[in-house]
């Protein structure tokens, strides 16, 4: 049971940190996601709000193998542990 309480906590994480980087690269390209239209419209970024992303960014690419890891680590977990019953 506390597998799956681990699986989740990764999995949120995991999911979290793609769609801030998702969020962060469209930052770099200039444009930034309308939610009203549902679609990405263009938009000019200062030097400090492009600064922040890449110390966000940086900090998003480092962290995410590790995040990976055990997010796969805890799925793997859980489908050993099903098919050991």
């Amino acid at each position: 049971m506390w597998f799956f309480g681990i699986y989740t906590i990764f999995a949120i994480a995991y999911h979290y940190t793609l769609s801030m980087m998702n969020t962060l690269f469209r930052l770099f390209r200039g444009k930034k996601f309308n939610v009203l239209r549902k679609r990405d419209d263009a938009n000019n970024f200062s030097v400090s709000e492009l600064f922040l992303g890449v110390l966000i960014i940086t900090l998003a690419i480092f962290l995410l193998p590790t995040i990976a890891i055990f997010y796969y680590y805890a799925f793997i977990s859980i489908i050993l542990s099903v098919l050991a019953l």
